[in-house]
């Protein structure tokens, strides 16, 4: 505030106070940008290590699908809402996914299980495995591999389909023993930067047209994620 000199005179405040106000102004609005920056770097950077989705064309997630991903994050793919997603030590294993693993272990090199997707009361399952010593084969080399590792007379048909972006995936329809019965499965062949996934999408004989088609939405759904 202006005040009184000696000779009675008003006189304007000393500029200091003014100064460092305006300084400290300037210091706070510097400290919020460069914070934000920061937060913008942060942001940017989070989102380039995040893994790339690229859904496939022909998927379009029927609603009320839930979307799961292994803990390794590896991989996604969309369940039924009722279906139970399982993986590591812990999983309970019913004895037709043991019996489809234990075929299929013996065929492939390498071979591990990711984790198993459950319908409820096991009508159809789905079995998610790698095998990074075995690399992308075509529909011949395919035929030819699991009519040499598969039992007589499992291979019923293969052919390949599109995949995700440029890729595709070879398609096997088989038919193997269960610990409850015959079931017939899918076996799906998609090729990854460092292994090769296949999964085996399964259903007692008499019943898989009850969950044909949400067996094949699920191996649709099936994406592996770029680092």
């Amino acid at each position: 505030m202006p005040h009184m000199d000696e000779q009675g005179a008003l006189t304007a405040p000393a500029p200091e106070a003014k100064q460092d106000i305006s300084l400290t102004a300037v210091s706070l609005y510097a400290a919020l940008t460069l914070i934000c920056l920061l937060a913008i770097i942060l942001l940017v950077r989070s989102l380039a290590s995040r893994p790339l989705l690229l859904p496939h064309p022909n998927f379009a997630r029927p609603a009320g699908w839930q979307i799961v991903n292994d803990e390794a994050e590896q991989f996604i793919l969309s369940l039924p809402a009722d279906w139970v997603w399982q993986e590591g030590d812990t999983a309970v294993t019913p004895p037709d996914i043991t019996s489809v693993n234990a075929i299929l272990q013996a065929a492939f090199p390498d071979w591990q299980l990711w984790g198993t997707a459950q319908a409820p009361k096991i009508a159809g399952f789905v079995l998610v495995t790698g095998s990074p010593g075995l690399p992308q084969m075509s529909v011949e080399d395919t035929v030819a591999f699991l009519t040499q590792h598969l039992p007589e007379g499992t291979v019923s048909a293969v052919e390949e389909k599109e995949g995700i972006g440029d890729t595709s995936v070879v398609s096997a329809r088989l038919t193997v023993p269960g610990a409850t019965g015959e079931l017939t499965c899918q076996l799906q062949a998609v090729p990854a930067a460092d292994q090769m996934f296949w999964l085996a999408g399964c259903a007692p004989v008499d019943t898989a047209v009850n969950v044909r088609a949400d067996l094949e939405n699920i191996l649709l759904s099936f994406q592996p994620l770029r680092p």
